[in-house]
């Protein structure tokens, strides 16, 4: 069973600030009503893309203070619910044009102090709700 699938209820989890370097794919699954999750100051080099799927309800997905290099669309693509999204802080040097295409309800956005090179001009396109 998955460490966490007995809380289908869980609204909020907060797992920054540990050690930790990888996460299993399963490890979200039955999270159904989790609408925060808090990631950052851990050590995340990469994502399964299959890591956050069940996490429909999902609006903030902090994962700021890693190592993460990239970014697969598939990772947040299914995140249709997600108002914010913290990617500061890690080791990004580019993003794919269509990263954020699912996240039609996104309204903040953070990408600072990372190794971004360029954007491509397509990247924000379908971000209407984004608030400056």
């Amino acid at each position: 069973p998955a460490l966490f699938g007995g809380l289908t209820a869980l609204k909020e989890l907060d797992l920054g600030s540990n050690q930790l370097t990888s996460l299993d794919p399963t490890l979200f699954s039955g999270l159904t009503a989790l609408e925060e999750l808090g990631l950052a100051n851990n050590q995340l080099t990469s994502l399964d893309p299959a890591t956050f799927g069940g996490l429909t309800a999902l609006q903030e997905l902090l994962l700021e203070s890693n190592q993460l290099m990239m970014l697969d669309p598939a990772v947040i693509g299914g995140l249709t619910a997600l108002q914010t999204l913290s990617l500061g802080y890690n080791q990004l040097t580019s993003l794919d044009p269509v990263l954020f295409g699912g996240l039609t309800a996104l309204r903040v956005l953070f990408l600072g102090s990372n190794q971004l090179t360029s954007l491509d001009s397509a990247l924000f396109g379908g971000l209407t709700a984004l608030q400056g």
